[in-house]
């Protein structure tokens, strides 16, 4: 019996290692599974980000180039809008030139004095003004005559040699000390040395009143020609003024063209600073929801991690748990097989007592409990051998109390077999119930038939050393069992016979 339970003990063990080695490799698979679960996600994840960095990259690269292109734009527009206005100052200044030009040539007017004054009828004398009529003189006239009407004799084109007489005179003022006053008497000394030189040669001559006729009509002739000149001249003054204003329309209408370019021009880039600080906040936005959508997937993948852990820790737990009863099971087991060996009486005993005594005897050494077994369920015919092991296992402990043992089996048979129970009566005990299943779904192979099984059995392709060990083991138990069982037949026959386990 002691070899019994131990090899039973020993094929229990190598199963539960088998099963726990079985879920141990499950456990290890689906963790491996779920770790590379976690990988892929975090690839995943990871080419998301490097994707996402790529792409703020190349819209950092874009936005400095627009805006390189932006300053390169105001550097252009700054050197164009320079330009202008140094057009525009080139203009004005030029418009100013010529105002101040026509300006003193209206308020020019040059009159020269004479110290001496000759007879009437003398060489170089105006007999209508009473004055001395030289060619500079004459010249000053005319000018300020034309001064006096608004009228110049300086067309457009004769701007250049007014420039030229403008710089010869300030020519003279540079390099002269003497002051007007001193130039005036110096012209005026010139011009009366001239005329006393030509008196001097002509005073005496008899062409005297000729040359005063003839200059006379000359002089007539010149006013006559003077007036012409004067149309002349007040119609290009008009043309002068016609062409200043022009220049003014003209000058007035590029600053206005210029001020519309420029308010167009910032305008424009006003509106591009808009919209270029709504890019700049939607790719902030877009950032921050960025960071904020990887903290979230961050915490996700913690609290997975959390949960996981939690779960492989109530998984590990459990599983120490179920050993922490299985072995406490056990040894309760154990220790209950040692006390009942310890108070079972010797074989000498039992042969001077009686049946009924002795079973007395261990019925009242051996204590019941009166709680109900944890019986396995059957309902698969082809799994009854197993089962009818751990109930005899359990019949032969007798720590259970017999009717709760009895009705502990009843419950736990379900399916097909249950229908065995109505062929029985309400009071069957537990070894008539386990003999009537034995009689239904038991193995009625005769010894010889089991010999040649177990000699013939042979390891299957998708089966391992171990289960077919057990097979062997098991075809071993049947044939050791049908022994039993026919010895058992033999001495009830024969009370000769002795009977031994």
């Amino acid at each position: 019996m002691e070899g019994d339970i131990t090899d039973r003990e020993k094929r229990l063990r190598r199963r539960g290692v088998l099963r726990d080695e079985v879920n141990r490799i499950a456990n290890e698979r689906e963790l491996e599974r779920i770790k590379q679960r976690d990988r892929d996600i975090e690839m995943k994840q990871l080419s998301e980000l490097e994707r996402q960095r790529i792409e703020q990259i190349e819209k950092r690269r874009k936005a400095s180039h627009d805006k390189d292109e932006v300053n390169r734009l105001k550097e252009e527009e700054k050197l164009r809008q320079k330009q202008d206005d140094d057009q525009i100052r080139e203009l004005k200044e030029r418009r100013k030139a010529l105002e101040l030009e026509v300006h003193r040539m209206r308020e020019t007017g040059i009159g020269i004095e004479f110290e001496n004054d000759d007879e009437q009828g003398a060489c170089g004398y105006e007999y209508r003004s009473g004055k001395r009529i030289t060619e500079y003189q004459r010249d000053f006239d005319i000018y300020e005559r034309n001064t006096d009407r608004g009228h110049t004799l300086i067309t457009v084109d004769e701007y250049d040699k007014l420039d030229q007489l403008s710089n010869r005179f300030e020519g003279l003022s540079m390099w002269s000390n003497a002051s007007e006053d001193t130039v005036d008497k110096e012209l005026k000394w010139l011009d009366d040395k001239a005329l006393q030189e030509n008196c001097l040669n002509k005073v005496n001559s008899g062409d005297r009143i000729k040359m005063e006729r003839e200059k006379v009509r000359e002089h007539d002739d010149y006013g006559t020609r003077d007036k012409d000149q004067c149309d002349d001249e007040l119609e290009d003054i008009t043309n002068l003024e016609e062409q200043i204003v022009m220049m003014k329309l003209r000058e007035m209408e590029m600053v206005k063209t210029i001020q519309m370019k420029t308010q167009l021009k910032e305008m424009k880039e006003n509106e591009r600073l808009r919209e270029e600080r709504k890019r700049i906040q939607t790719l902030r936005k877009q950032r921050s929801e960025l960071e904020q959508s990887l903290f979230d997937k961050e915490t996700i993948i913690s609290q997975f991690d959390n949960e996981e852990r939690l779960r492989e820790e109530r998984k590990r737990i459990q599983t120490l748990m179920k050993q922490r009863s299985e072995l406490e099971q056990s040894l309760f087991d154990k220790e209950t097989i040692i006390s009942q060996f310890d108070n079972q009486p010797t074989r000498k005993q039992y042969h001077h007592v009686n049946k009924e005594e002795a079973k007395d005897s261990v019925d009242n050494n051996h204590k019941t409990f009166m709680i109900k077994p944890n019986i396995p369920k059957f309902s698969d015919p082809n799994q009854f051998n197993e089962w009818k092991v751990e109930i005899e296992s359990i019949l032969e402990s007798n720590i259970y109390h017999k009717e709760i043992l009895r009705q502990a089996i009843r419950n736990a048979i379900s399916g097909k077999p249950r229908k065995v129970l109505t062929t029985l009566r309400p009071t069957a005990t537990s070894e008539e119930i386990l003999q009537t299943l034995e009689s239904n779904y038991g193995d009625i192979k005769s010894g010889e038939k089991l010999m040649e099984e177990y000699y013939n059995a042979q390891q299957e392709k998708d089966e391992d050393i171990s289960a077919w060990g057990i097979r062997l083991e098991e075809i071993i138990q049947k044939k050791r069992e049908d022994r039993l069982h026919s010895t058992m037949l033999d001495s009830t026959k024969n009370p000769h016979i002795p009977y031994t386990k």
